[in-house]
C-alpha cells in the first residue's frame, strides 16, 4: 500500500500556514517577490523532510 505524503506536494507558504510557523511566514512574507519565486520553485521538488528544514532556515532567517 502507497501512502503519499501530502506535504510532499504542498506550496511552501500554505505548509507553513498549515504547521502554523507564524516565525517562518513573517520572515518568508519580508522576501521580496523574486527570492519568494525561487523558493517556491525549488521546494517543489523537495519532500516533506527537506521542506522543513527549508522552513527552519526562514525562521531563521537565513534568507533575510
Amino acid at each position: 500500500m502507497d501512502h503519499h505524503n501530502v506535504f510532499d506536494d504542498m506550496p511552501l507558504e500554505l505548509m507553513m500556514l498549515v504547521e502554523v510557523r507564524s516565525g517562518a511566514l513573517g520572515n518568508y512574507r519580508k522576501l521580496d517577490d523574486k527570492t519568494r519565486s525561487r523558493l517556491e520553485r525549488e521546494s517543489r521538488s523537495l519532500g516533506r523532510r527537506e521542506k522543513e528544514r527549508l522552513i527552519d532556515s526562514l525562521e531563521r532567517g537565513d534568507f533575510s
